[in-house]
């Protein structure tokens, strides 16, 4: 199955009492399942639905999301930022709070600086939280009547994609996509969840990166084992094998984490086992999926 130019809405003018049976259920609660999921959840309705309308609206709640979770995680990472660098410009055993007090003009002027920044930063961050509370709501009530809105301000991302695979199956780009950001992420989660208390919500925000990705590759491998079946591919996969080894894997780990050695938190282990060897399962479904099918 190959990936297809999304259609420009059609909105219908028939307000009935079938209206809502009119329209697919997922395709109008999406816009919904982004706010409470962020990009994670409308990505991989995007990726699984057949449905055109479901898909248009998914595909508008995806690059709203994006966009939010791009700006919130990029200002994140940029105050830390600035926090480092005016911390290394003030003087010895004088930290960021304490810069306004320092009779030094550098640490003024530094403190200053991060304080007017630390405001900016969290005032767009407000706006931004705002929209995101009001936009899929009205995403919402303009899908009920047939329409996919396209939300304000965000770029198309999704369709930029699909421009550039257009012709050839998305799903193995967005496994590898995942192949290789997945090792980036934790790179970064593990030191703040071993040592770093002070970066508990970037931490957090790292985690949910984290289950969301094993999300939308869990979709995007069931969907690219489907298309080589529909198509007749040199390599029919079973995708069950490769998504039942990291479930076994999390429920072993879960078990056996509190009787073995002691964990406090079973549950998390468990979720990080199967997200480990969900990894490793997906690299090794990329690396025989390159061998054994034919690339033209």
């Amino acid at each position: 199955m190959t990936q297809e130019r999304d259609a420009t809405a059609a909105p219908t003018t028939n307000q009935g009492p079938t209206l809502l049976e009119e329209r697919p259920l997922l395709g109008i609660f999406v816009h919904l399942l982004g706010l409470a999921t962020s990009v994670f959840a409308p990505a991989v309705v995007y990726l699984v639905s057949d449905d055109d309308f479901t898909r248009r609206n998914a595909r508008n709640a995806t690059n709203w999301q994006l966009l939010v979770l791009v700006v919130t995680v990029g200002s994140i990472f940029g105050m830390f930022g600035a926090i480092a660098l005016a911390n290394q410009s003030l003087p010895d055993a004088v930290s960021v709070p304490d810069a306004l007090a320092v009779p030094d003009a550098l640490g003024q002027v530094a403190g200053l600086a991060l304080a007017a920044g630390a405001v900016a930063v969290m005032g767009a961050l407000t706006i931004l939280f705002l929209l995101n509370l009001c936009l899929p709501l009205i995403a919402t009530g303009k899908a009920i009547f047939g329409e996919a809105w396209a939300y304000p301000v965000a770029p198309d991302a999704i369709g930029w994609i699909a421009t550039r695979t257009a012709g050839r199956t998305m799903w193995p780009l967005v496994l590898l996509g995942y192949a290789l950001a997945t090792p980036l992420t934790a790179a970064t989660h593990v030191p703040l969840v071993l040592g770093y208390e002070g970066f508990v919500i970037l931490a957090a925000l790292l985690t949910l990166g984290l289950m969301g990705g094993a999300a939308v590759a869990t979709a995007a491998l069931v969907r690219d084992a489907q298309d080589l079946a529909e198509t007749n591919a040199s390599w029919q996969p079973n995708w069950l094998p490769f998504l039942g080894v990291p479930v076994v894997a999390g429920v072993a780990i879960f078990l056996a984490a509190e009787p073995l050695w002691g964990s406090a938190n079973p549950s998390g282990d468990g979720v990080y086992a199967f997200m480990l060897v969900l990894w490793l399962s997906t690299v090794v479904y990329l690396l025989v999926r390159h061998r054994r099918v034919e690339h033209r």
